[in-house]
């Protein structure tokens, strides 16, 4: 880690709010996957009622892994491109912005991380951006939508 991105994690730890990453990790296929059209069969689970119930991608959902860490979260409408021109290139991939989206600069983003505890709440992560600082992924920028 170069010493931007260590003093970004300290100053998160310092000056950032205290949220809870939920990791779920999503490795196993479904029964009801099918490789002849890479999507699951809802007609699978109707025969097979008893069976739990996969996402949208075919996985099943395997235990939920939460992760405590400080980031910042800002309001969108409170970060201004001006404000973050440097990094406006990133910003653009986080993708459409809604009304109570916060931009959410992270030191780390742990694996299979799509949600967040923050204020009593869940918040969906989207568009993860990784931003290099070096050779090396400096932090995360990411849109964090409440649930």
């Amino acid at each position: 880690m170069n010493k931007v991105a260590r003093n970004i994690q300290k100053q998160a730890r310092k000056r950032g709010q205290n949220v809870r990453f939920i990791r779920e990790a999503r490795t196993e296929r479904c029964p009801c996957w099918s490789d002849a059209f890479q999507q699951p069969d809802a007609l699978w689970h109707e025969a097979n009622p008893a069976a739990p119930q996969c996402d949208d991608e075919g996985f099943l959902t395997a235990t939920k892994a939460p992760v405590d860490a400080n980031v910042f979260l800002i309001p969108y409408a409170a970060a201004s491109r001006k404000e973050i021109e440097r990094f406006s290139h990133y910003i653009e991939h986080l993708g459409p912005v809604q009304n109570d989206d916060h931009l959410m600069i992270a030191p780390e983003l742990p694996e299979h991380t799509h949600t967040l505890e923050w204020s009593g709440a869940a918040w969906n992560i989207f568009n993860p951006v990784p931003v290099p600082l070096g050779n090396e992924t400096g932090f995360w920028l990411a849109l964090v939508r409440r649930a």
